[in-house]
């Protein structure tokens, strides 16, 4: 049993209910039970905490971008490495390993995908075609571990996913773009390569400004019911 569910369970046998409200914790209950030391306890559990309850009630497993982030502050903070900051991290969030978290969000990307409209255009096939493909490679594995955001890699701009390219993330503008035979060679921390037919290599890098307001592109109305009429599509 990971410590966010201990305690979640002792304070519910103390009549203490807490609920997410987004990203915080609303903890309901006798003042009695809800000390000061348990509020603090709660603040010091947050992420696994909140983890705990969305897996409780069936919700997203955590972003591999909080993942790594505490993990980097364990191991500045704690003077340790990578390994073991790692698995400190994932004691807090309630999660094995990174590949395991990869399988968590791979799982429910396909089932946001399975619940997709049929798709009569160009773009929705090749955004799904390479969404899968992707899920299946070692490069899925690769950014997870890295700590990437998922909007980083299938993020649109929501109101105009063809045409605003500064808000395509690295998946999608692969997907999307007008240059064929592009595929992943290698990815870091901060970057990644493209290699193309044509021996030409691109190279994008995280942190792009357009992603602020993206969307995951399966959640975008412009693609996903219009069939990307809105997007701009011609």
């Amino acid at each position: 049993m990971t410590p966010a569910s201990t305690i979640l369970n002792r304070l519910a046998r103390g009549g203490v209910n807490v609920r997410l409200d987004g990203d915080d914790l609303v903890p309901r209950g006798p003042r009695s039970v809800l000390t000061a030391e348990v509020l603090a306890q709660l603040r010091q559990l947050k992420p696994s905490i909140v983890t705990e309850l969305r897996r409780r009630t069936g919700q997203v497993p955590p972003s591999p971008a909080a993942v790594a982030e505490r993990a980097a502050i364990i191991a500045d903070g704690d003077h340790c490495d990578r390994a073991t900051a790692d698995a400190r991290a994932f004691a807090e969030y309630g999660i094995p390993s990174w590949c395991a978290l990869a399988g968590a969000h791979r799982e429910n990307i396909l089932e946001e995908l399975a619940r997709l409209p049929p798709a009569s255009s160009e773009h929705v096939r090749g955004l799904v075609a390479f969404t899968r493909a992707f899920l299946d490679s070692k490069h899925w594995r690769a950014t997870v571990a890295l700590g990437w955001e998922l909007i980083e890699i299938f993020g649109v701009n929501p109101h105009a996913p063809l045409i605003r390219i500064d808000g395509q993330g690295l998946l999608t503008g692969l997907a999307l773009s007008k240059l064929s035979g592009g595929r992943l060679e290698s990815i870091t921390a901060s970057l990644t390569t493209i290699r193309y037919r044509s021996g030409a290599v691109l190279t994008w890098r995280r942190g792009a400004a357009g992603l602020d307001g993206a969307a995951p592109w399966w959640k975008c109305a412009a693609l996903v019911e219009r069939d990307g009429r809105h997007g701009g599509t011609s």
